[in-house]
């Protein structure tokens, strides 16, 4: 987990350091390896809504990235939440056996769902849309597939927009479900 906190940390740092020039001062260290790396210590304010949800408040020079780890062990399950401010977020879910279940990406209005931790997106919603038909996708055989009734990819069924065909999430991938004209 400590990992993934410090992955999700550098690339959040590094995405804004390419179109700035950054100077550093005393408190940066620099650390030499395949490629020079500099790091420093900062205070981290760490709330707790529970004993096993924590929040860390990593400060950043225009912005903090928010991480939420949160461990569920009795339903075998913890997932951890990095939210950068007015930039997006990532959300991953593991099972107790340390395997991915899911995943959902934010980048600006844009939402991205990996159903089954597969890393394979299986559903994309369009926060900005105006209408129903531009807001949630799936993607079927390959296309995104328009579709009325995913709830964001919370759920394992879905409804073209014709009302046509349903489609169902089996755990690997959609398909059009059993006794439904296609």
């Amino acid at each position: 987990m400590r990992t993934l906190i410090t992955f999700a940390i550098v690339l959040v740092v590094s995405l804004p350091l390419q179109a700035q020039k950054i100077v550093y001062g005393k408190e940066w260290k620099k650390q030499m390896g395949k490629f020079p790396e500099y790091e420093r210590m900062v205070s981290v304010k760490v709330t707790s809504a529970c004993p096993t949800c924590h929040t860390y408040w990593v400060p950043l020079y225009h912005s903090e990235v928010r991480a939420i780890i949160n461990e569920i062990w009795e339903e075998k399950v913890y997932s951890v939440s990095f939210q950068i401010a007015r930039v997006g977020s990532l959300d991953i879910t593991r099972d107790k056996r340390d395997k991915f279940t899911r995943s959902v990406v934010k980048v600006g209005e844009y939402t991205y769902v990996d159903n089954n931790g597969d890393g394979l997106f299986d559903v994309m919603i369009n926060g900005s849309a105006k209408s129903v038909e531009e807001k949630v996708f799936i993607l079927f055989e390959r296309k995104w597939i328009a579709v009325k009734d995913a709830f964001g990819g919370i759920t394992n069924e879905a409804t073209n927009l014709h009302d046509v065909t349903r489609y169902v999430f089996d755990g690997s991938t959609w398909r059009v479900k059993e006794g439904v004209k296609k």
